[in-house]
């Protein structure tokens, strides 16, 4: 259990393999986790930092647990870290936690998410996600999520799945290679996609937008290689700028009310 204040650093990097070999300073848990976990009984700013350290887990000893799992707590800095091979979620964000910074982390191998976010005002910052069910999945909660400068590949549903309202997804580089998956999953209102180069499966969409969803900005992005570039359904957003390069289909529109081009 983490205290309020405190500098959890050691001195590892990346290494070879998928998941990443322990380079320097790491942990490995032989157990199903958390490594690191902050529940207080009611929401409360930490001064914590983690940073320099390679967290594995054995999702096959141990197919249910976290790797680092905050609620209830608002203010911790994630970052430089290789986390990888947990049962559920790598690093899990609980809705009562509030403005998590991650920062330079490489999550690997999950068996749910690599990232899992139902905290709000959470900001992920040249994150890189490798493998797992999900790369990012922002669950109902996660108002208010921050995506920039990222990498998202091999998840083998979706590289990031929007729950709540006002995601921004800025800048990354989102790239499914599993044959069934997704680039984008929009499943809430208001969500801004911009500035992206989203490349992926011949197969599945670059970024779909779920029926009812309102008032989405999808801009200036570079979506190529899936089967359909975009495909929107009933509801009304924005859609400008965009090089739309599917193999079947570039702009795909299911009973929409309205949209503009």
């Amino acid at each position: 259990t983490l205290p309020r204040s405190a500098r959890i650093q050691g001195c590892s990097r990346r290494g070879v393999g998928n998941p990443p070999n322990t380079i320097g300073s790491g942990i490995q848990a032989a157990f199903a986790g958390p490594v690191f976990e902050a529940s207080p009984g009611a929401l409360t700013s930490y001064d914590v930092t983690i940073a320099h350290l390679t967290i594995r887990g054995d999702k096959a000893t141990f197919p249910a647990g976290h790797g680092s799992n905050l609620a209830n707590v608002a203010d911790v800095t994630l970052t430089n870290l290789v986390i990888a091979n947990f049962g559920t979620n790598n690093i899990n964000l609980a809705s009562t936690a509030n403005h998590i910074y991650i920062r330079d982390v490489y999550s690997a191998q999950a068996g749910n998410a690599n990232f899992f976010t139902a905290a709000p005002h959470g900001s992920f910052q040249k994150a890189v996600s490798d493998g797992g069910v999900f790369g990012l999945d922002i669950a109902a909660g996660g108002s208010n999520t921050s995506i920039y400068d990222s990498h998202f590949e091999g998840a083998t549903t979706a590289q990031i799945r929007v729950g709540d309202v006002r995601t921004r997804i800025v800048g990354n580089f989102i790239n499914p290679t599993a044959g069934a998956a997704d680039g984008i999953r929009v499943n809430a209102n208001r969500t801004t996609i911009q500035g992206n180069d989203i490349a992926g499966s011949t197969s599945t969409r670059g970024i779909d937008v779920a029926s009812g969803i309102i008032e989405y900005r999808i801009a200036n992005n570079l979506i190529s290689s899936f089967a359909t570039a975009l495909r929107v359904n009933d509801g009304f957003g924005t859609i400008t700028g965009n090089i739309l390069e599917g193999q079947t289909t570039g702009l795909e529109v299911v009973s929409a009310t309205s949209f503009y081009i």
